[in-house]
């Protein structure tokens, strides 16, 4: 009978715990402004067809308790009976009553939340989370490398350690899954051979990135399109696999056609077609473009965002979609009508001023691309004044009582020291990579090269979709940092000989029995 590897249980049953161990340490997951949004929505799908406690304590989240009285009734204290209020029910989140529909918090994400609470707890979603990213890298070294599950579980443990992995399982936002799907789509087409139990786990994991946010989808497709120009580039006397890059391509298929099919439902059950935000508006209207075109071209341009013109520059794009502030806020206080129109002029309102300002567009989006990819901290793991008090209303009493009681929402979550750590580690993955980059290329180490090279690319890939489309944060970059770490991490480990060449390469390089990586460590 073969024996238990106690490295193995260490990895599967223990490391997702340390992979997630902010939220074990904060008492609660990480909650995001954005959060209620997507589990509100799922709640919404799933009481339509099944009601349960958790969709109604969401739904019904801030609404007053059956039997308690109206507010002005309990200040006039005059009546000796104040009638009850009815139970309340629990409306669609998405009904047409509440601004219409916003795309773009996947229904998908907020199922899995969703299901996952169900099941186990808010809790629980950190830790699954933190268990796909273990099984992931695992499967992605173990299929690549030959590679043991002791030089595995000490990988994962200075992830958990020094890379912002950890966090962004702990938050309660589709972040991770960024990072997840580019490792998976480069798996898929990189490591054709790998069996199909693993090669179904990669493909299911890539859909679920694409499914979980729209960003994904560009990110994802770009990071497809790269790889099979490098793959020509450096990688030319290895064949390329065409039926893996067609599975790859449509993995990110399987996206939008989920996206079209949240459409459809929502047109079914709410009679509104979905509002998508004007993310390129905002951006160009804070960078200044925009907003010299508002003011030499409006009104007779005819856009929407002709009715709201002011100088938009003083306020960021964040601002401009989601601020209350009626100063700089417009996206979130126009009505649903106004809403509408300036998403579906979104495009036509880019194209506009890209034809009138074209060099300035150009150069703010570089400028933006180059800020994101500088972005590496963990500012969203901060509680700002007035944030946990914003939640009261929105998600269920019983949460709100344990988000009071954390170490975040008290000021004890002090993340400076490992923000300092992440960067410090970041910085120097980055130099180790790059360096192995030199020697692989001088080494005509061509298939090793081509995958660092991937990976330092798909930094660029991510920042340049969100940067050119958002403000700056640091959870964009810092989400899929953990990747070059990792690779850093496989460069060392074959250093010192924990890592031995690629499995799936040894049997065309007997006639090169140098290891790929170990020149790039010393």
């Amino acid at each position: 009978m073969k024996s238990l590897n106690p490295y193995k249980l260490l990895t599967f049953l223990v490391l997702p715990f340390l992979l997630s161990w902010p939220a074990w340490f904060n008492g609660q997951p990480f909650l995001f402004q954005d959060t209620t949004a997507y589990i509100k929505g799922a709640a919404s799908a799933a009481n339509l067809l099944v009601e349960t406690k958790t969709a109604r304590n969401w739904l019904t989240a801030g609404m007053p308790p059956p039997g308690a009285a109206h507010p002005a009734s309990a200040q006039a204290g005059a009546a000796p009976a104040a009638a009850p209020v009815p139970a309340p029910s629990a409306q669609l989140s998405s009904s047409p009553d509440k601004s219409g529909v916003i795309s773009g918090r996947s229904i998908y994400y907020g199922m899995f939340m969703f299901v996952t609470a169900c099941l186990l707890g808010l809790q629980g979603v950190p830790l699954l989370q933190a268990l796909l990213s273990t099984a992931m890298i695992t499967t992605f070294l173990r299929q690549r490398y030959t590679i043991d599950y002791r030089t595995i579980a000490a990988a994962l443990l200075l992830l958990a350690v020094a890379s912002p992995l950890p966090f962004f399982n702990s938050m309660l936002m589709p972040d991770v899954f960024a990072g997840l799907g580019i490792a998976g789509v480069v798996a898929l087409i990189m490591m054709p051979r790998a069996p199909g139990g693993v090669r179904l786990f990669w493909a299911l994991l890539t859909v679920a990135a694409v499914l979980f946010h729209t960003a994904n989808i560009m990110i994802i497709l770009a990071t497809i399109i790269t790889l099979v120009v490098l793959w020509f580039v450096l990688n030319r006397q290895e064949p390329l696999r065409w039926t893996a890059v067609a599975l790859a391509v449509a993995l990110v298929g399987a996206g939008l056609a989920g996206e079209a099919a949240f459409n459809f439902g929502v047109r079914h059950f709410t009679h509104t077609t979905p509002i998508r935000p004007p993310f390129m508006s905002a951006r160009l209207l804070a960078d200044g473009p925009g907003n010299t075109f508002v003011h030499s071209q409006c009104p007779r341009a005819g856009f929407e965002v002709c009715d709201y013109a002011r100088d938009f520059t003083r306020a960021t794009s964040d601002d401009f979609l989601w601020s209350a502030d009626p100063r700089i806020g417009v996206f979130t206080l126009a009505s649903k009508a106004s809403r509408t129109r300036l998403g579906q002029e979104d495009f036509a309102f880019a194209k506009a001023v890209f034809a009138e300002y074209p060099l300035q567009v150009i150069e703010n989006s570089a400028r933006n691309i180059a800020a994101q990819l500088g972005y590496i901290g963990l500012e969203e793991f901060v509680y700002v004044p007035g944030m946990v008090q914003n939640f009261e209303p929105k998600i269920p009493a019983d949460e709100q009582a344990v988000l009071e009681s954390t170490r975040a929402a008290k000021g004890k979550f002090n993340v400076a020291y490992s923000a300092l750590l992440i960067q410090v580690t970041s910085v120097a993955a980055l130099l180790v990579c790059l360096a192995a980059v030199v020697v692989l290329f001088r080494r005509r180490r061509y298939a090793e090269l081509t995958l660092i090279a991937i990976m330092l690319l798909s930094m660029v890939i991510n920042a340049g979709v969100c940067g050119a489309l958002s403000t700056p944060h640091d959870r964009y970059q810092g989400r899929i940092i953990w990747i070059l770490q990792l690779m850093a991490i496989v460069i060392v480990a074959v250093r010192y000989n924990r890592v031995a060449l690629p499995a799936e390469t040894a049997d065309r390089a007997q006639e090169t029995p140098a290891q790929p990586l170990s020149a790039a460590a010393g």
